[in-house]
């Protein structure tokens, strides 16, 4: 059930009052009829900052991925430069790893 969150369209919104960050509806727990009639919001980080309870259920925790850690991608990287063999996939995955550090960086 909910809203198909990879359509668009199907999306609803709901904007925090306090820290004005805008969340998924459905992420937060609140439905599009509840966000319709409140006055203001509190998004869960701001209700914990203040010291009050969320009004409604909280997330879930972030799943964990099976993502590997930037570690371990680095480690690969080093190690398939030392190989004599050509491989394709180091110059793509060298471009990501770059753009996951800056992410990180940015962070």
């Amino acid at each position: 059930g909910g809203e198909d969150l990879r359509d668009p369209a199907m999306q609803s919104w709901i904007g925090c009052d306090t820290c004005e960050e805008w969340y998924h509806s459905e992420c937060v727990h609140v439905s599009k009829q509840q966000a319709e009639s409140l006055e203001t919001y509190l998004c869960p980080a701001c209700a914990h900052k203040q010291g009050v309870a969320y009004a409604f259920r909280l997330p879930a925790p972030p799943k964990r991925t099976r993502r590997p850690k930037l570690r371990l991608v680095r480690a690969l990287l080093a190690e398939a430069e030392t190989l004599s063999v050509a491989m394709p996939e180091v110059e793509p995955l060298s471009a990501l790893m770059a753009e996951a550090e800056a992410w990180q960086e940015a962070a």
